[in-house]
């Protein structure tokens, strides 16, 4: 969807549905336009396929009747159609306008309100370590959304679900008592969540050592084990002494977990934790069964039959009673619909997930659910480091504190490698360093397609002539020094006067142009890799025209009027997706 308030794109879209409606019947309520792919001739094309499809014509006959009449009419200079699409090319007084229309009204950067909520689900950590780089991929990615569906005009909610109880956490308790000799994260001048961290990893070589030592091949017949599975069942009764360990252990962790957000600008609406929501469901559970949609077993446990989405019978209450992870989601899910009067719901959970949470949706759609329709998991793949798959039982994670230290060690080399760290003093070393770390790290997480496994590469995501955020942040420096070494100065009440373009201006003009059709598609695909690789691609173009033409030499005053509207626009696209995504700016580096 483009930008209405563009006066020869609305005019063209006007044009072609009455033209279509009076001449040939056909009524059409919208046309598709975007820009033109860089290996076919034209400035935007009009998708014509499946507009021929629908109404039985074919493609370049309905193509070339269009364009004749856009021609005949003057609003496009030439056509030419291709593989169902009609590619035209636009007078250059109509992509000044374009242009000006951009700078002066900020067209491709407004949006109406949708009055439509949506509740989005993101890092959901467990409290028996510290966040790695597994989880920051998530924290990007629902961060990046968020900020995206915020943009296009939706009402968005965001909410965290820390998994603070089972086994997993009663293990780390468990090498606590075993090892811990007192110690807290103060005493020892460990972060919370990495002090805790190391306890699950020590758990973990307890038990191997167990199972050798008594040749034992199941982890659940070694005494370690059994002794967390004993303390989970305290937990779940209630004792005492088990809470008392376990509030402590997990307010360090939580602590940990600030920090790092804090770090990384992260805060959520609503915070859940699952030892307050693991009970959920079980009335949805009984009020199901009640009207037939799940059926019990002889041992009493309650299932759901799902073969008719060709998936086997899913267990919901084990037959004493109990619960399995899906009747608290189910649970969850009602509860947050209940609160916010929320009927899309967006769960960011890696892809080891995917199976959970198409069950998830059949069930609530069985129960006729108001909000099922809306469930949607946005799963991710793994991140994998050059030396292999991160295990967490084994040590083997990058933690996300450590990374976020290590890029900004990176950043600092690469400014010494540039020659530019002696521009700063120590102060604006620190913070440009910083920016220019997270940067790097952000974006590498975020431009590839959340459905693709990452191997993240230090080197390669910090690199300056590399598709990263530092060459973004660099490219938007120089724009920025543009305006501060150039003698002339503009502002909203300037224009571009109708000129002679070249090719070069053209082809960023018409990248600029489709920002809104990028952002939008973003949006619906809920993938972020589309901004950040348009963000590589409008980064390139300009420097292409700042490598190829004047700007600040520039003799034309019109041309270099234009030119400077330009970057200045460029620069504030970048920045608008920096913002987007978490990623603040420096002006110098």
């Amino acid at each position: 969807m483009l930008n209405e308030c563009i006066d020869v794109v609305t005019k063209i879209k006007n044009e072609i549905i009455s033209f279509l409606h009076h001449s040939h019947n056909i009524v059409v309520n919208d046309i598709t336009i975007e820009k033109t792919e860089s290996h076919f001739d034209g400035d935007l094309s009009i998708v014509i396929f499946s507009l021929a499809k629908e109404h039985k014509i074919n493609p370049s006959e309905l193509g070339n009747i269009i364009g004749e009449r856009l021609v005949g009419n003057g609003y496009i200079r030439c056509f030419n159609v291709i593989s169902g699409y009609l590619n035209i090319t636009l007078h250059d007084k109509d992509i000044i306008d374009i242009v000006n229309n951009i700078w002066i009204k900020n067209t491709i950067f407004n949006f109406p309100r949708k009055n439509k909520k949506i509740i989005i689900e993101y890092s959901s950590p467990n409290t028996n370590k510290p966040l790695h780089l597994g989880h920051l991929r998530n924290i990007f990615l629902g961060f990046s959304i968020t900020k995206i569906l915020q943009m296009v005009g939706y009402d968005v909610i965001t909410t965290t679900l820390v998994n603070d109880r089972g086994i997993h956490i009663c293990k780390s308790m468990i090498a606590y008592m075993h090892t811990g000799q007192g110690g807290t994260p103060e005493s020892t001048h460990v972060k919370g969540d990495h002090f805790v961290g190391d306890f699950y990893v020590a758990f973990d070589k307890m038990l191997k050592q167990e199972k050798e030592t008594l040749q034992l091949d199941d982890d659940n017949l070694a005494p370690i084990m059994i002794e967390a599975q004993e303390m989970l069942e305290k937990w779940e009764k209630k004792d005492p002494a088990v809470w008392e360990l376990w509030k402590k252990m997990n307010k360090w962790v939580l602590g940990g977990f600030e920090e790092t957000y804090q770090k990384l600008n992260i805060h959520f609406d609503k915070t859940y934790y699952e030892s307050q929501t693991y009970l959920l469901g079980k009335d949805i559970i009984a009020e199901g069964l009640k009207e037939g949609v799940f059926f019990k077993k002889e041992d009493g446990s309650v299932w759901v039959d799902l073969k008719q989405h060709n998936l086997d019978e899913k267990l919901l209450l084990r037959g004493n009673g109990t619960s399995v992870y899906i009747t608290q989601d189910i649970g969850t899910a009602d509860m947050r619909y209940k609160e916010f009067n929320v009927k899309d719901m967006i769960y960011v959970v890696g892809d080891e997930q995917c199976h959970h949470f198409i069950v998830l949706k059949y069930i609530l759609q069985k129960l006729n659910k108001p909000y099922a329709d809306g469930i949607y998991h946005l799963s991710y793949g793994m991140i994998n480091l050059p030396s292999g798959k991160m295990k967490s039982r084994e040590g083997t994670v990058i933690d996300a504190d450590d990374i976020i230290d290590k890029m900004v060690e990176k950043s600092e080399e690469k400014l010494e490698e540039i020659g530019k760290i002696n521009v700063f003093t120590d102060e604006e070393k620190r913070e440009t360093c910083n920016i220019i770390g997270l940067a790097a790290l952000r974006f590498f997480l975020l431009k590839i397609s959340p459905k693709k496994t990452i191997t993240f590469d230090i080197n390669k995501s910090i690199d300056l002539n590399g598709d990263t955020g530092t060459f973004i942040l660099y490219t938007n420096v120089r724009i920025h020094s543009i305006f501060m070494k150039c003698d002339l100065q503009i502002d909203k009440n300037m224009s571009c006067k109708d000129q002679v373009l070249t090719k070069i201006e053209k082809d960023l003009i018409m990248t600029i142009f489709s920002f809104k059709t990028l952002l939008c598609k973003s949006a619906e695909k809920k993938d972020p890799s589309l901004l950040a690789q348009y963000a590589l691609t409008l980064a390139k173009k300009f420097n292409i025209l700042y490598n190829n033409l004047p700007i600040i030499d520039e003799k034309s005053h019109d041309a270099k009027i234009m030119r400077l509207i330009i970057a200045k626009i460029v620069s504030n696209v970048l920045e608008t997706i920096f913002d987007l995504f978490g990623i603040k700016i420096v002006k110098k580096m």
